[in-house]
């Protein structure tokens, strides 16, 4: 029995012996061995507490792409459930921080100066201010509402008292019929008489006289500093100037969440070195504007704007004419025109001072595209120039008969040359000259996709203009759906397609056809959470109105 043992004792230690040989190979040198010790090109290739890292990020996107998403969209819906998941939000990103930390002081600097770690303090101190300015506006709002009770409390109840008072009073007068009667009779004038009406009247000016006495006394008062502060906190410019704040940070963070998680990646792959930084920043600008036109496009089409009509929806009667002239296609046209104009002056930043060569010229070239086609959508937008060279034929039929072969015409602007611009883009950008095979097939994916964005857009004008929507309810056109995914995918595609990633793609052995699965499964992923997110909005805005209809049935 021990020689058993015995023996399996000698078969694991020889087991843990060829441990360590195993992970070293039988032919490596004493250089090799020792070339461990030189650090890596980036934090992907530092397996150095690589845990901590792994944790840093999950934290970062549970935090920044879950609950700070949820906590706008409950603000928005004004639930009580915003303030639980802004601390939910707080606590993830604080964990992810410390996270970060732990791995900062473990690891060496492999990128100087980087942008990310800057704007991770800025955010951190920036989310920390918005929810402290939300619970100060709450407050306010709470307090100045509960003032404003209590203030009118005293004559309210007085106004009541003497409502009652008059109300026994006249009850008194009506058990009396002979005494009323002789009264009336002994009157000169019957007309005279005090009337209910009246007495109400006369009852209700003199609580506004004392109300207004009351004031009146209490602005004599000295004005010390407690009563400034309440006079400004209980003022509603105040509160309206928090909740602009509010508003403002609480949305753009969606935005500087995406910038941080965009530097982050910078900052670990090690890329956009020296003038490198002008090519990654134009493909990470240029890719992230076509992921958010296309989340703007998946939300126009579940019922996002629909107050504005830009959901696919007749115009609401209740726009006023400045706001209702303004349409999505007007929009759309004024940001393919200042993406023209911005990107004339900074095409050449990444050889600047040298010689322009035919590609500088094929970019010039696509601004004057945009430029171009930014100015012939807004005038086809405009209502003004419309009337100006509105052109009839010369023999009209008389206006009851010309009325009757007029066709209706569908309630929403339809204005093809958005579609247009991306369409020719796509078509550019899919020819693109590459230095690489992998950088050509990219470019090529990407063009495909903005093609197919445009295909999808023209379908949408052509359900509409044989099917006008007749409501202010958004009409959902299907093609909508593959609009967005189009452009959501694209910008993605555009946003790798860089230099530094194409050469970081090339070295460890990654094709386009990866990256464009690996987009295309985001993507997709992506689309699902919005829709989500819209989802858990409307549930909160109807458990809203559930709780208020309730209190007012207490009541």
């Amino acid at each position: 029995m021990w020689q058993t043992h015995f023996l399996d004792n000698v078969v694991l230690a020889m087991i843990f012996q060829a441990l360590p040989l195993s992970a070293t190979p039988i032919n490596a040198s004493s250089e090799s061995a020792s070339s461990s010790s030189i650090p890596a090109e980036s934090y992907f290739k530092e397996h150095t507490s690589s845990n901590l890292l792994y944790a840093h990020i999950i934290f970062m996107f549970l935090g920044w792409f879950g609950a700070l998403p949820i906590s706008i969209m409950l603000n928005i819906a004004k639930s009580n459930l915003r303030y639980p998941s802004q601390i939910a939000f707080l606590g993830l990103h604080g964990i992810g921080t410390i996270f970060g930390l732990a791995y900062n002081s473990r690891t060496p600097d492999l990128y100087p100066k980087a942008s990310h770690n800057g704007l991770g303090w800025v955010l951190s101190a920036l989310i920390f201010a918005h929810f402290i300015i939300g619970i100060v506006r709450d407050s306010i709002r709470r307090t100045s509402d509960s003032g404003t009770k209590d203030e009118r409390a005293p004559f309210i109840a007085e106004a009541t008292e003497r409502m009652t008072r008059e109300e026994e009073r006249n009850m008194k007068a009506s058990n009396q019929p002979s005494e009323s009667s002789s009264s009336r009779a002994a009157s000169p004038n019957p007309n005279l008489s005090e009337s209910p009406v009246d007495t109400d009247c006369e009852m209700l000016f003199d609580v506004h006289l004392y109300y207004n006495s009351r004031l009146e006394h209490r602005y004599d008062e000295p004005m010390t500093w407690n009563r400034r502060w309440a006079n400004v906190s209980g003022s509603n410019l105040l509160v309206r100037i928090l909740d602009l704040w509010f508003d403002i940070v609480d949305q753009g963070l969606l935005i500087l969440g995406f910038i941080a998680i965009c530097t982050g990646l910078v900052t670990m792959a090690g890329i956009f070195h020296e003038k490198h930084i002008f090519n990654g920043l134009a493909h990470f600008i240029k890719g992230g504007v076509f992921v958010g036109f296309g989340i703007i496009t998946l939300g126009r089409w579940i019922g996002c704007f629909a107050e504005f009509a830009w959901a696919w929806n007749l115009k609401p009667s209740k726009l006023t004419k400045r706001t209702a002239s303004v349409s999505m296609e007007t929009v759309e046209c004024f940001v393919i025109l200042l993406y023209g104009i911005t990107n004339v002056f900074l095409e050449h930043l990444s050889a600047w001072g040298e010689a322009w060569v035919p590609q500088d010229l094929e970019h010039v070239a696509i601004s004057l595209l945009f430029i171009g086609g930014g100015l012939c959508g807004l005038m086809v937008e405009s209502k003004a120039l419309r009337r100006l060279f509105k052109a009839y034929p010369e023999a009209l039929p008389h206006d009851g008969e010309f009325s009757k072969h007029l066709r209706p015409q569908p309630g929403i602007p339809i204005n093809p040359i958005p579609a247009m611009v991306i369409f020719l883009l796509g078509m550019i950008l899919g020819g693109h000259h590459q230095m690489s095979m992998e950088s050509t097939m990219m470019h090529k994916q990407f063009g495909n996709l903005l093609i197919s964005a445009s295909a999808a857009r023209c379908c949408t004008y052509l359900l509409l203009r044989i099917s006008p929507p007749t409501s202010m309810y958004p009409s959902r056109p299907p093609s909508e759906l593959v609009c967005s995914f189009c452009f959501i995918c694209g910008g993605f595609m555009l946003m790798a397609s860089n230099r530094d990633t194409v050469q970081s793609m090339i070295d460890n052995g990654v094709n386009a056809m990866v990256v464009a699965t690996v987009a295309m499964g985001i993507t997709a992923t992506l689309m699902a959470w919005v829709i989500l997110l819209l989802v858990v909005k409307g549930w909160a805005e109807k458990r809203e109105e559930m709780w208020r209809d309730r209190v007012v049935s207490v009541r």
